[in-house]
């Protein structure tokens, strides 16, 4: 098990045929048969452990993490999208969307069939409204 922290452009790491997009001032967990998912460095301490600590598509906290992330977790919420279960990837959605709007071409039936393009449109989105 190991922490990384990225300091400086962007690290992406693959687990299970999941990718995760660390960019700069991100961390995450890396650990053999995990999912790597990126929060803020300056995520509070009790919603780093949930993160760190999500389980995949049974995971019962993500009601939890719902309540207490913020816009800058932004694309810690694009990660759980894909790997929550079809009902709670709604909940993701809607949440994800009042901080960074789905861009033009991107839909909530899209992204519930888990669309590539649709994903990653929506991710560079992200990307342009990070600080």
């Amino acid at each position: 098990m190991s922490k990384l922290i990225v300091e400086s452009g962007w690290v992406v790491v693959t687990v299970k045929e999941f990718n995760s997009y660390v960019p700069k001032n991100f961390g995450c967990l890396v650990m053999k048969g995990k999912y790597a998912i990126p929060y803020p460095l300056d995520t509070t301490p009790q919603l780093i452990n949930l993160i760190e600590n999500f389980s995949g598509v049974t995971d019962p906290t993500i009601g939890t993490i719902l309540s207490l992330v913020t816009k800058k977790e932004s694309l810690t919420l694009w990660h759980l999208l894909q790997l929550v279960s079809s009902e709670n990837r709604f909940l993701v959605f809607d949440k994800l969307d009042e901080f960074v709007p789905a861009p033009n071409g991107v839909t909530k039936e899209g992204i519930q069939g888990l669309n590539k393009d649709m994903l990653s449109n929506w991710r560079l989105e992200i990307e342009l409204k990070m600080d």
